[in-house]
Order: structure tokens, then sequence, then C-alpha cells
């Protein structure tokens, strides 16, 4: 059983989508034969034993002895990786893939095998033999070796619904007996959100993959609306459990932001991420990639709409009535490119950003109503600052409103103006929204 409070969200961003930044080396092995192998005869590779038979049995690991030497050694890099030949035949059907390790490839003499994972902690997987004929080079594979260039960035959050979505396709086939006999993995993809505090420096990447943009400047960093596809490899550790487990999801990028401002709350927000998800060799593993660092997480505290939301103006003019909420919504309308010959995505691709949100005010002053009414632009912008002075400050340089509504709803409450609003772009600043960033000095 595993807890939430023991589940740790990391990242780190990709140079190529979908492979993660990792130099680290799989550590290898060789086992050469001289002659076929004789009935009961083993080889044992990371405490997995493989046992030759001329009678095959239907026992976890168990090789069916070929004709020959080369049949052989290929009949048991199908059992180690517990794939292709005939299931039953070359191998026991109760064979179960090796988790630690794979077979590359066989001769008529050689069988090579590697760690799936690189780093050197593949250097103390076994390799031992009780063959006449056959040896490997060594007491356990060798070779590998750390990564340097793998340093993980740690995530603050307050939940998650990232997750490996397969759908399945059953079978169509008539049959006399009136049963189905296949469930067909047709596609797959990762995706979900990571909800969030807002706090200044936390998200720093985040903010710049959802507007596909560069930060810009100093010390006042900016950041605008662009078409730069950031994408990062996503991992959660399960920490409790008995053997750790780490879920990688690779060619993540983020979707979508939603921001909301709301009496008496702190600020939150919420990520929405698409992927191309978990790889079935790699993706989950008992195994941290080997000579991985990881970052401090920032200690900044997060901000709220109490205190910390200031200098909210409506074209150019601060803003003197009364809000009761304001939220704001990013939509990069990403694609996921699914390929004939993949169950996963290949990549990704953008489409049109959408910046909306939605604004509440108490009814005391009737310009933004009319501003609805008559489908008039307005400018806005607003900071958040933290009580150490750290900001953030928006800039929505041309907007409109979408939907407005002022009602009385009922006795003993209070007339308000809801509206929906949408960013446009704006010819002058050739942006649809700014964002900037000032630590504080």
């Amino acid at each position: 059983m595993s807890s939430a409070d023991l589940v740790s969200l990391r990242y780190i961003e990709e140079i190529t989508i979908g492979v993660t930044p990792n130099n680290s080396v799989r550590s290898v092995g060789t086992l050469t034969a001289t002659a076929n192998f004789a009935n009961a005869e083993t080889v044992t590779v990371a405490g997995r034993v493989y046992t030759f038979q001329t009678t095959l049995t239907n026992v976890n690991g168990n090789v069916k002895i070929a004709a020959s030497l080369t049949l052989s050694l290929l009949n048991l890099l199908r059992t180690i990786n517990r794939s292709g030949g005939v299931v039953g035949t070359d191998y026991a059907a109760a064979t179960v893939k090796h988790a630690a390790l794979e077979a590359t490839a066989s001769t008529a003499t050689t069988l090579s095998i590697r760690a799936i994972f690189g780093g050197t902690a593949g250097n103390a997987l076994g390799t031992t033999e009780a063959a006449a004929n056959a040896s490997f080079g060594a007491a356990t594979l060798t070779g590998g070796s750390n990564s340097s260039v793998t340093a993980w960035k740690p995530l603050r959050f307050t939940g998650e619904s990232l997750n490996f979505n397969i759908e399945n396709t059953k079978t169509a086939e008539v049959r006399s007996d009136r049963t189905e006999t296949d469930l067909v993995q047709t596609s797959a993809s990762g995706g979900g959100d990571v909800n969030v505090e807002l706090s200044f420096a936390t998200f720093k990447d985040w903010l710049e993959a959802v507007l596909c943009g560069a930060w810009t400047g100093s010390p006042t960093e900016v950041i605008q609306n662009g078409s730069i596809l950031h994408s990062y490899t996503v991992q959660k550790q399960f920490q409790d459990m008995s053997v750790p487990q780490f879920h990688t999801y690779r060619g993540t990028c983020v979707e979508s932001l939603n921001l909301s401002m709301e009496i008496g709350k702190i600020v939150e927000a919420s990520f929405g991420l698409m992927s191309f998800g978990l790889d079935p060799v790699t993706g989950i593993s008992e195994a941290q990639i080997g000579g991985s660092t990881f970052g401090a997480a920032t200690s900044t505290t997060p901000m709220n709409a109490v205190t910390n939301l200031q200098d909210f103006s409506i074209d150019g003019v601060l803003f003197s009535g009364c809000i009761s909420s304001l939220k704001l919504q990013i939509k990069n309308n990403l694609r996921a490119i699914q390929c004939i010959g993949s169950l996963t995505p290949r990549n990704m691709k953008l489409g049109t950003i959408e910046v909306t949100g939605d604004m509440e005010f108490y009814f005391n002053e009737g310009s933004n109503y009319l501003k609805f009414v008559q489908g008039v632009e307005f400018d806005f912008g607003f900071a958040l600052q933290d009580s150490a002075g750290n900001r953030y400050g928006f800039t929505l340089p041309r907007c409109k409103f979408e939907t407005g509504e002022v009602v009385a709803g009922g006795r003993n409450t209070d007339v308000m103006f809801s509206a929906k609003w949408r960013a446009l772009y704006d010819t002058d600043s050739g942006l649809v929204m700014q964002l900037s960033s000032t630590a504080a000095t």
C-alpha cells in the first residue's frame, strides 16, 4: 500500500522530445559456447535460472534444447526476453520476462545481454553457468557507468492525476462457441493534471512551457506567448512501497494552465499535461537512472488572493471597485501525433493558443457591463506579490467579454457582474499575454 503523502514528482527538460537526457552506459555481458547444451544444464543471470531441457516442462525459465547450438542460444534469447519463437515449444509458457536485463543478440556461439537501465548498478548483476561447454566472460555484467547530465528538479504539488491511458479493442470475430478471444491494446498516451499552490520561482519552467516562449531580461524577466514547444520527462516516485517504484513519463508537454484567485484563498493553479506515456520496458522501474542528481525545492511562500493580488487595472486605470474572483486559463490545443506501428504518440504539435478567464465584480458601477453590451475592447493587468516582495505581473493588452450577466438572484444577496473574457492578438504589442517575474531585492 502506497500513501499519497510519500509520492514525489520531479522533472527534467528534454532536448529531443521523448528522450530523457541521460548519458549513462548500460552494463553488458557475453555467454560463449563451444557445443550444444545438455539436459538440465543451467545459465543464471541476475538471479534468474534458465534450465535447458530436452523435453520441455512448463516452469518459468525452462528452455528447449534445439537441434543446434545456434538455435539453442536463440531459444535462450527468446526466453530471457519472453518474446518471439513459439511459446510452449521453444520455452516454457510460464516464463516471465526478465525485469533487470535483456538479451540483445545471439550468434552461432554467443549470446549478448545487457542491463535494461544504465548506470553502475548493472555491474552487480551476476552471470553464472552450470554447463560443460559454455561460460561467461565475467562473474557479473561489466561496463556500466552513471549519467553526468541527468539533473532532476522537484515539483511542489497538492495533488495529481498523471496517468497512462490505454485504449483496448476487443475482437469482433464471430465464433460458434460465443466467446471473445482477445483484447488488444490499440493506442496509449499519458496525461493528467498537476495541482499546485502558486509560489514564486517554483513553476518558472512550466510557466515558460505553457506560454511556449522563453524568459528574457534582467533583473525583471519577461515572457510572452510564443511557438516554442518545451517537453519534459516527468517522474513519479512511490517511496513507501516495499521496493520503491518509479513511473517515468517521457515526451510530456504543458497543454494548459488554470489559475484561480478567490476570496479568502491561496492562489491555486492546475497544469494540464499531455505525454507520450510510459515506455513498456523502461517506463516503470525499481531503479533510478544511475548518476541522477536532485535539486532542492523552492521555499517561497504560496501566494494568496487576500493580500498578494495587487494593481488590478482596466484600460490602464487602477480599478477602484470590488472583485470577488478572477480566473485565467491558457490552452495550447496540443495534438498528440499517433503513427502506425507505435502504441504511443511519436510527437506533439502546438495548436492555437487560447487565453480566457472569468471575472466577477460587485455591481456598483456599470462601465464593465457596458463594455460587454457594446462589444468594446479593453486591456487589463494585475500582479501577484508575496510577502517577501517577489512579484509576478500579468498583462493582457487586448480583450473582450464573451458573456456577461447582471441579475438579482434573490433576497439578501448582492448583485454581481459575472463575465467570461477572452484575450486576443494585439497588433501594437505583437502578443496576446505577457508575464513578468521580479525577484525581491
